[in-house]
């Protein structure tokens, strides 16, 4: 119900700003077609200051604040709310490693340490996790899965999500699968568009 209200006053609020001053160019007396395009106008210049405020704010989150030396993930990158690593993680390659909050916290330290020595078992799960998330994927194996990320939570040890790109599969998932853990066991599978 509410987002229907949400909705039509959305609707009702871009028709006001196209009305209005199409109704105030006319009450000004300008010939027609002129109110119809200040009305449109008004629209189209709300529509590109929406879109390049959100440019500033995607350009502000993506800039690093500050970079520090880390003992368990070496060179950190600080954003405006999150912080990312590239760490070497044998088997796989560099794996980017982030963290939702300013700086590496001791819960996501920890996470990590215990997910460095369970990760080869805990890829090893993933294909079956994705095979009943996509029934219709070919039986996968983990040679398929190609680890790019980890998320680690600080809100408790053991809840972080493992990114994967399927580089076989890049038809049927584009965009890659994240596999959810909470206490170091599967918690959700998704694909992420």
């Amino acid at each position: 119900m509410v987002s229907i209200v949400v909705q039509f006053g959305i609707l009702i609020g871009l028709i006001s700003l196209v009305a209005i001053p199409m109704v105030i160019a006319d009450q000004l007396g300008l010939p027609r077609p002129w109110p119809t395009f200040i009305g449109f106008g008004s629209l189209i210049t709300l529509m590109i200051a929406g879109h390049s405020w959100l440019l500033i704010i995607q350009r502000k989150e993506r800039k690093v604040l500050s970079t520090s030396n880390h003992s368990l993930f070496g060179a950190v990158r600080h954003f405006h709310n999150h912080w990312e690593a590239t760490v070497d993680l044998s088997p796989y390659d560099s794996i980017e490693v982030r963290g939702n909050s300013q700086k590496p916290t001791v819960v996501e330290e920890e996470t990590f340490i215990a997910l460095k020595q369970r990760l080869p078992g805990m890829v090893a799960l993933v294909p079956n996790e994705i095979r009943s998330m996509s029934p219709t994927l070919a039986p996968l194996a983990t040679d398929d899965l190609h680890l790019d990320d980890i998320f680690l939570s600080s809100t408790a040890i053991g809840k972080f999500d493992l990114g994967f790109s399927l580089p076989k599969y890049e038809r049927e998932v584009p965009w890659g699968i994240t596999v959810s853990f909470t206490d170091f066991v599967v918690d959700d599978v998704s694909d992420n568009h």
